[in-house]
């Protein structure tokens, strides 16, 4: 967007305000066209000049509404070109939105999207995003949200209460949470990986890995990550440098960085064990024909990973009903 199509849209802006002091509020109509005009200058990548996006959105949130309050934050964290993030407008947003009670009281979606930025603003107290770290703050802003209806928030709850940071250390309050969320939310992100570290911390093992394998099955990059290092070292499990190398890609996939340093450290291992002049075994040369012929059937990944643990007689004592 070039100045000159700037300046009519800030005009417009002005003049849909103006009007609004005479009517004490903008029409349902224009706020759906300001924030219709905000989200399709942010979705166009040849839009250069995007001054006048937190301008339409901030006017669109006075008068309450949830999509624009959405996108205003995602603009405030930087998450889009053209526009620097700004973590202090992000916090200020947040907070204001978490303690609007009054207008959630009078409009349902904004109610739950104050839940929402409870959320956000938790983990920036947390990370000392536009406000200095506290995690007391974070702690109680995880609460409310969660108190609120927010599973993810409940898990990140019972994640401070597991490291003792912001409240007093309670691993039986966290578990209870997290056990609860795997029976009612089991999508909730990082839970199984959660309640893996609680099992580690207590030498649980065989359990920890267990609870590794749901979260892997959940897509869980945290726990692809640690599954994958006990097959390399064939902790708990059968070892199986393949699958390993297999799970560090599938984490490292959806962003894992120390999954994604494992994959191309076992990689580059493996390769030069390949180059070696002594043969590969042929209890090795076998299991790597049964698993090229598994890779070839007709069903998905999650049938042929079950398949080869089989095929291998696995120690993990897993049992999922088939999907």
């Amino acid at each position: 967007m070039n100045g000159w199509v700037l300046i009519p849209m800030l005009a417009w802006v002005a003049a849909a305000e103006a009007g609004a002091q005479q009517r004490h509020t903008l029409t349902r109509w224009d706020v759906e066209g300001m924030y219709a005009q905000a989200k399709a200058t942010l979705e166009d990548a040849s839009q250069l000049n995007m001054e006048g996006v937190p301008i339409m959105l901030e006017a669109c949130v006075r008068n309450g509404y949830t999509p624009a309050a959405r996108l205003l934050l995602a603009v405030y964290e930087g998450r889009y070109k053209g526009l620097p993030a700004k973590p202090n407008e992000a916090c200020a947003l947040a907070r204001s939105l978490a303690e609007g009670h009054a207008t959630a009281s009078q409009n349902p979606s904004w109610h739950a999207f104050c839940a929402e930025a409870m959320l956000h603003l938790a983990r920036y107290a947390e990370r000392g995003y536009g406000c200095t770290p506290d995690d007391a703050e974070a702690y109680r802003w995880y609460s409310r949200a969660a108190d609120a209806g927010l599973p993810e928030a409940r898990a990140e709850q019972a994640r401070l209460l597991m490291l003792g940071r912001g409240v007093k250390r309670d691993e039986r309050v966290a578990w209870q949470y997290l056990h609860h969320l795997a029976q009612t939310h089991p999508h909730t992100p990082h839970i199984f990986f959660y309640m893996s570290s609680i099992c580690y911390s207590h030498n649980a093992r065989t359990k920890a890995a267990k609870l590794l394998y749901m979260g892997a099955l959940q897509h869980d990059a945290d726990c692809l990550n640690n599954l994958a290092s006990l097959y390399e070292s064939g902790t708990v499990v059968a070892k199986d440098t393949a699958v390993a190398l297999s799970l560090y890609r599938k984490a490292a996939a959806l962003g894992n960085k120390q999954a994604s340093a494992n994959m191309q450290r076992l990689a580059y291992k493996e390769g030069m064990a390949a180059t070696a002049p002594e043969e590969t075994p042929a209890h090795t040369r076998l299991a790597n024909a049964v698993r090229r012929v598994v890779e070839i059937l007709p069903i998905n990944e999650h049938s042929k990973e079950r398949l080869l643990l089989w095929l291998r007689g696995g120690r993990l004592p897993i049992r999922v009903n088939p999907r």
